[in-house]
C-alpha cells in the first residue's frame, strides 16, 4: 500500500514540474508588438533587396540590344562563310570535270539506199535469221529482216515433204512491201536448177499471165465478171479452130468461170478479138513484164515477146499462157496478186527494215514504203479481185483452199488466186511447172493481208497442187502477224532522235546502244 501511494506522488510531481517549465518558456519567448513590427519591416527590406539582386542577375544574363546585333552580324558572318566555301568547292569541282576527258558521242553515219545495196553485194543475207552483223566502212552494222523465219521453216517443211524436182516460195505484205518468206528448193536426187528460185524468171509463166489479159480486157473493153463468151470443144486445149472467126460455138461461159477454170480457147479469142496484140503488149508492161524489180537482192526479169500482127495463133497463146516463151519470176507473181488487192497499186518489195550503227546506238537506215508501179485502176482492180476469189471459191483452186474456206479463224478473210500449169522447155529446166498466185486478207484489218506466189517444177507426178502450199503459207503468214501483235513493242533510237535528245544538254553522257528490232 505504501509503495502505491509513493509511485502515485512521484507521477504527480513530474507532472507538475513539466507545466511550469512549459509556462516560463511561453513567457520568455514572447516578442512585444513593437518588436513584430521591427521584424516585418527586416522582411520586406530583405525580399526588396533579392528581388534586385534576381533583377540585376537577369540583367546581367541577358544580352543587350548593340549585343544581339552583333550577335545576329557573327551569326550571318558565319552562313556567308559556309556559303562561300560551298562556292568554292563546287568551283573546284567543276574545274575538275572540265579538266577531265569526257566521252565524244560518234557522230551518226550518212547511209542511204545506195549503201544499202552495197552492203547487200558485200554480204549476201543467208534468209535464215531475222537480223546479221556486218562490217561497212570501220563501222559493225546490224541489218534487220522483215523475214519471219518460222514462216521461213514452214515452206521449207512443205517443200521437203512434197519433193518437187524444184520450187519457190514467195510470201509478203502487199501494203507495205515487207517479204515475209523467201523459199527456193532443189531435190537432191534431181540435178540442182537453180539457187534462190525465188528471184529466178526462167520458169514459164503459164496461165498466171491470163491475169494480164483479163486486165486488159477489163480496162479496154469494160468486161464485167458476168460477161458470157462462146465456147467450142475443150476447155483446157488451144486449137485453131477454136479460135477462128467463123467457128461454131456450142456453149457459153461468164469471164468469171473462164477466169477461175482458165479456159484456154476463151483468153485465146479474147486476146485476138478484144484486147488485141499492142493492148497486150502495153498490160505485160505495166505489170512489170520486161522490166528491173527494185529489191535489195538482184531479180530475173519476167519476160514477154509480142507476136506478129498477123500471127493470130501466136497472140492467142500468148493472151491465155499456152507458151513457153513469156516468163515469170516469183517475186513479180506475188507483187502482182497483192497489187490487185491494192487498189491496182504495187509497192516496192523490200527484205531489210532497218540497219543499226553498233558504234552510236542509231538507227542509220529505216525502209520507207515507196510506190513502185500502178497496174490498173482502183476499179478495174475491183473486177478482177472478184474473178481471182472465184479460183478459190469454185474453180482450180477451190480444193487447196478447203481448210482456209472450213476455219471459221478466217470468217472475214478474202482469198483469190491464178492457177497455172505448162510443160518447161528441157533446154532450161526438165519437167512440168505449176503455179500458184493469190491473197488472203482481212476485210476489217488492213494489216492482215499477204499475198504469195507458188511455183514447182514436177517430174512425171507429184503429190501436192502449188494452190495448198499457198494456202498453207498464207494462213501461216497471217497467224504469224496476229502472234506478233501481242508481243511489247521495243523501241530502237534514231540519228534524228539522238540529235534532238542531244540539242539540249550542256554536258553529254555516253548513248546506250540498242540492238532490238522495229
Amino acid at each position: 500500500m505504501k509503495k502505491g501511494r509513493s509511485d502515485r506522488s512521484r507521477r504527480i510531481g513530474m507532472a507538475a514540474s513539466v507545466h511550469k517549465m512549459h509556462t516560463y518558456m511561453n513567457k520568455s519567448m514572447k516578442v512585444p508588438q513593437k518588436g513584430r513590427i521591427r521584424i516585418f519591416l527586416v522582411v520586406l527590406l530583405i525580399a526588396a533587396a533579392g528581388r534586385n539582386v534576381l533583377s540585376y542577375v537577369a540583367d546581367a544574363l541577358t544580352p543587350s540590344k548593340e549585343e544581339k546585333i552583333a550577335a545576329m552580324i557573327k551569326k550571318q558572318s558565319k552562313k556567308e562563310l559556309r556559303e562561300e566555301k560551298k562556292r568554292k568547292q563546287k568551283a573546284k569541282a567543276a574545274a575538275h570535270v572540265k579538266q577531265s576527258p569526257t566521252k565524244v558521242k560518234a557522230k551518226a553515219i550518212p547511209f542511204e539506199y545506195s549503201d544499202l545495196m552495197t552492203t547487200i553485194a558485200e554480204h549476201l543475207p543467208t534468209l535464215t535469221a531475222e537480223s546479221d552483223t556486218v562490217q561497212w566502212k570501220n563501222h559493225t552494222l546490224i541489218r534487220y529482216f522483215s523475214l519471219d523465219t518460222a514462216l521461213q521453216n514452214v515452206g521449207n517443211k512443205l517443200m521437203k515433204q512434197n519433193h518437187p524436182n524444184q520450187g519457190a516460195m514467195v510470201v509478203l505484205q502487199p501494203k507495205t512491201g515487207r517479204v515475209l518468206a523467201l523459199v527456193s528448193y532443189n531435190n537432191p536426187k534431181v540435178p540442182k536448177f537453180r539457187d534462190n528460185l525465188f528471184i529466178n524468171a526462167d520458169i514459164p509463166a503459164a496461165s498466171i499471165f491470163k491475169t494480164i489479159t483479163a486486165a486488159a480486157a477489163i480496162e479496154k473493153n469494160a468486161i464485167s465478171p458476168e460477161y458470157e463468151f462462146p465456147i467450142s470443144g475443150n476447155a483446157h486445149t488451144l486449137y485453131k479452130n477454136q479460135i477462128a472467126s467463123d467457128y461454131k460455138p456450142s456453149y457459153k461461159m461468164t469471164f468469171s468461170q473462164a477466169y477461175s477454170f482458165s479456159v484456154n480457147p476463151i483468153f485465146g479469142r479474147m486476146g485476138i478479138y478484144y484486147t488485141g496484140i499492142n493492148t497486150l503488149q502495153e498490160y505485160a508492161q505495166k505489170f512489170g513484164f520486161n522490166d528491173t524489180i527494185p529489191f535489195e537482192l538482184p531479180v530475173g526479169i519476167s519476160k514477154f515477146t509480142a507476136a506478129p500482127l498477123a500471127d493470130t495463133f501466136a497472140i492467142a497463146e500468148l493472151a491465155s499462157g499456152y507458151n513457153k516463151r513469156t516468163t515469170l519470176s516469183p517475186l513479180l507473181g506475188a507483187l502482182i496478186a497483192g497489187g490487185i488487192t491494192q487498189g491496182g497499186k504495187v509497192t516496192r518489195p523490200t527484205i531489210v527494215d532497218s540497219v543499226i550503227d553498233i558504234q552510236t546506238g542509231t538507227k542509220i537506215y529505216e525502209n520507207e514504203s515507196l510506190p513502185w508501179r500502178v497496174l490498173m485502176t482502183a476499179k478495174g482492180a475491183a473486177t478482177l479481185k472478184t474473178v481471182m476469189q472465184a479460183t478459190t471459191a469454185t474453180g482450180t483452186a477451190r480444193k487447196g483452199f478447203a481448210k482456209v474456206k472450213g476455219s471459221s479463224a478466217f470468217d472475214s478473210f478474202q482469198h483469190g488466186g491464178k492457177t497455172g500449169n505448162i510443160n518447161t522447155d528441157p533446154a532450161i529446166v526438165k519437167g512440168r511447172a505449176e503455179w500458184f498466185v493469190g491473197f488472203l486478207r482481212d476485210t476489217t484489218k488492213s494489216d492482215e493481208d499477204l499475198a504469195c506466189a507458188i511455183v514447182q517444177i514436177h517430174g512425171q507426178t507429184w503429190n501436192i497442187h502449188s494452190s495448198y502450199l499457198g494456202a498453207e503459207m498464207l494462213s501461216a503468214g497471217i497467224k504469224g502477224i496476229q502472234k506478233a501483235k501481242e508481243k511489247p513493242i521495243e523501241v530502237v533510237k534514231t540519228a534524228s532522235d539522238s540529235a534532238k535528245a542531244d540539242s539540249g544538254r550542256t554536258a553529254s553522257k555516253p548513248k546506250e546502244s540498242s540492238s532490238t528490232k522495229k
